[in-house]
Parts: structure tokens; C-alpha cells; sequence
């Protein structure tokens, strides 16, 4: 379980981050546990249900909503902001998916749609 939560820290760094720092915050391990299928590909799929269970995982009081408690160890003002514009310190499921999914698009940068 602690392997499962530092991936999730690392997930979620790289959801506010950027996909640019992925090969930073993501070790082979992890990577390895996105690609489910273990193709040496991330596809859409496979990025979503991973970021799916980052969320559950974060949301430690199964609020259906990520706190700002829950991640102040995480994110600076500025990085919350990109992920809650509302700035009403609740990190939304749809705040976050519409998050994952500006990511996926930027990490995938040949718009084939799987991460390489």
C-alpha cells in the first residue's frame, strides 16, 4: 500500500506538473504499472484508469472530492490553482478529469493517442 500511495504522489505531481517531468516523478516500476498490458505504450486507456485510481487514492476520506488538506504537502498555490480554477479548495472529479485530460493531450505529442 505505502508503494501505491508514493505512486500516487508521483502521479498527481505529474497531473500539476506537467507531463513534461513524467521520466522524473515516474520510475521504470511505475511506468511499468500504467502500462497495464505492458506493451511499452501508455494508451488513453490505461493513463485513465491509472489517474482514476490516483484520484481514489488521494481522496482519503472518499469525499468524491480531493481537499486541499489531503494534498497541501504536494501542491503550492499556483499548482492548485491549475487544477482547481474555481480556487474554492475542493478539487472536483470533473476539475481533475478535465486536468488529466489537458495532460494526456500535451504528453502525447504526436497525437497518436498512446504515450511512448
Amino acid at each position: 500500500m505505502k508503494r501505491y500511495a508514493m505512486t500516487a504522489v508521483a502521479a498527481l505531481s505529474f497531473t500539476i506538473a506537467g507531463p513534461a517531468l513524467a521520466d522524473d516523478l515516474l520510475d521504470e516500476a511505475d511506468l511499468a504499472f500504467v502500462d497495464q498490458n505492458g506493451d511499452g505504450i501508455i494508451t488513453e486507456e490505461e493513463y485513465v484508469a491509472y489517474m482514476d485510481a490516483v484520484f481514489n487514492a488521494t481522496d482519503e476520506d472518499n469525499s468524491g472530492w480531493i481537499s486541499y488538506d489531503e494534498i497541501e504537502f504536494l501542491l503550492d498555490e499556483d499548482e492548485r490553482a491549475n487544477i482547481d480554477p474555481n480556487r474554492d479548495g475542493r478539487i472536483t472529479r470533473a476539475e481533475y478529469d478535465a486536468q488529466m485530460r489537458r495532460d494526456f493531450e500535451m504528453a502525447d505529442q504526436d497525437g497518436n493517442g498512446v504515450l511512448n
